[in-house]
């Protein structure tokens, strides 16, 4: 598959910056942060969780075509979703490519999704079947044209934090999960689910 690269940038946060590509306006590249990129295991194993993700959340989390590697960074090449304008403004605005003088619109805008009870529950949902989600500071979500909900980050399989190993998945949970999926989709994540595995980190010494 061709790998895109980077056009407009429209969003960023702590881990990466997302860039509309190039050659398809349907398709985003989040690039990771100087710094901030993935391990050849841990950007696979984003990949595998992403896809196993959109099968279980297809209208609420878009999905990645491609996860590399390439000079010291990290990018992720994905659908691009339709998120609301709200959320677009404050997205820019926090990436530093907004117009001045929108601080307290965009504030305003990440309160109201903290609080969110949709979201909420969302995460919840997402947490009793074994994926963990971060709401950003409210900057993670958005609503589509239709109003359902969009999941816009993606974390890591795994991260390394001080000396520790943190996963963004359970893998009892999600297994159990994947097992009540209709036929089709269950084959598909169960493969997703057994290379995940493969990647899962055995053990983690800090030199």
């Amino acid at each position: 598959m061709e790998r895109l690269t980077r056009g407009e940038p429209i969003g960023a946060g702590m881990q990466k910056r997302v860039f509309v590509a190039a050659e398809n306006p349907k398709k985003v590249i989040a690039e990771s942060r100087d710094g901030k990129d993935l391990t050849q295991e841990q950007i696979k194993a984003t990949y595998y969780l992403n896809k196993i993700s959109h099968l279980l959340f297809p209208k609420n989390i878009p999905a990645v075509s491609q996860a590399f590697n390439d000079v010291n960074k990290s990018y992720l090449q994905m659908d691009r979703a339709q998120p609301d304008e709200a959320h677009v403004k404050a997205n820019k605005y926090i990436a530093g490519i907004g117009e001045h003088g929108e601080f307290w619109e965009t504030n305003q805008y990440l309160m109201e999704n903290e609080k969110d009870p949709e979201i909420k529950q969302f995460v919840k949902t997402a947490k009793e079947k074994g994926i963990f989600m971060d709401i950003g500071s409210g900057q993670n979500f958005a609503r589509d044209p239709e109003g359902n909900l969009l999941y816009l980050d993606i974390s890591p399989a795994w991260e390394y934090i001080e000396g520790k190993i943190f996963y963004w998945f359970d893998d009892v949970l999600l297994k159990q999960t994947i097992e009540a999926l209709p036929e089709a989709d269950k084959s598909k994540a169960l493969n997703y689910f057994e290379r995940l595995l493969a990647l899962k980190p055995k053990d983690y010494n800090v030199n």
